[in-house]
């Protein structure tokens, strides 16, 4: 009975002390590694020390920048009878000739209009291009005629402020 007593006792201390590591463990918030035959991944150990708030310091950040809205690429290379959309300035307009050139970048393209095109100018409807103006910005619409010709289905010029 000497050899069963001295092992119990020390089945309940090792007992008792996996307990209370496991209980301080707890407390402070650390993780336990698993037992030997866990099938888990061993857990990590949080070592960080509590931080009051008032020592806590936040980092401002600044706002981050909204994106404009990106001009219309550039056509490299259109072809006749596509469609195609441009964005550019109004370097001249011809309201007899029913034509006004784009410039897109550093390419200038020459918009023409027939009375189907649907034109409007500063969000009012026009009838034709005498409304226009040089330094208008202008979306156009239409088909393409030549490599730097654009028929157009539909304008639409604002004044930039």
């Amino acid at each position: 009975m000497g050899t069963w007593g001295f092992l119990r006792r020390r089945t309940v201390v090792a007992a008792l002390g996996a307990v209370t590591i496991g209980a301080v463990s707890a407390a402070l918030g650390v993780a336990q590694t698993p037992h030997r035959g866990a099938t888990s991944q061993t857990a990590a150990v949080a070592t960080q020390t509590p931080r009051s708030p008032a020592t806590a310091t936040v980092t401002p950040r600044a706002p981050t920048p909204v994106p404009t809205r990106a001009p219309a690429p550039t056509p490299t290379m259109p072809t006749a009878g596509q469609a195609g959309q441009i964005e550019g300035t109004v370097t001249a307009v011809n309201a007899s000739a029913n034509m006004f050139t784009l410039r897109v970048g550093p390419r200038t393209f020459t918009v023409t209009v027939t009375s189907s095109t649907a034109i409007a100018v500063n969000g009012v409807a026009a009838s034709n291009l005498s409304p226009m103006t040089v330094g208008m910005s202008a979306n156009v619409e239409g088909v393409w005629q030549s490599v730097s010709e654009l028929a157009a289905a539909s304008v639409d010029a604002q004044t930039d402020r």
